[in-house]
């Protein structure tokens, strides 16, 4: 699957940062993201899948306040 290098949430922004061996990997990790119940607003760059493997990746969102840090 992909792998996080890193999370930061300010105020309930989400930013995250990694590495994904193959553009289907990542696929999963995006629609896995986007059915959690703890997201929302999940932005998804096209960048994000221009490669076929070895993808390092970005995606920015919101925690979904009732999960708020």
């Amino acid at each position: 699957g992909a792998t996080t290098y890193g999370l930061f949430t300010v105020g309930g922004e989400l930013a995250l940062t990694g590495h994904a061996a193959t553009r289907g990997q990542l696929l999963r990790f995006e629609e896995a993201l986007r059915a959690s119940d703890r997201f929302h607003e999940i932005t998804f760059p096209l960048s994000n899948i221009t490669r076929e493997r070895d993808i390092q990746f970005a995606v920015q969102g919101k925690l979904k306040p009732e999960y708020g840090l």
